[in-house]
């Protein structure tokens, strides 16, 4: 993961150009126990939510429950997805890699 950095203002700024202008396109969430097969995956954009009950896919640790945020920078143009995870009871927080 990308470390994360704010301003003194603790706004989240843009991994690429460091603006404060971040629009969010996307939550995805991903809850379910340690190591179960399936887990409930909802997605929200600025239009809809879905509900699925899927096995993971798209979640990187596919232990433990994740967020993750797609922003888009209001003055480069960059797409960038911000992930919350847990591992070994530590919380994880960063841009994920491209």
């Amino acid at each position: 993961m990308k470390s994360v950095f704010i301003n003194c203002d603790n706004i989240l700024l843009c991994p690429k150009c460091g603006n404060e202008h971040l629009q969010n396109k996307k939550i995805d969430v991903f809850s379910g126990k340690e190591d179960e097969e399936k887990c409930v995956h909802i997605t929200s954009t600025q239009k809809n939510t879905f509900v699925t009950i899927d096995n993971g896919k798209g979640d990187p640790s596919l232990r433990r429950s994740r967020l993750a945020i797609i922003f888009i920078c209001k003055k480069c143009g960059e797409k960038n997805t911000l992930e919350f995870g847990q591992y070994e009871g530590s919380t994880y927080v960063g841009w994920k890699p491209k």
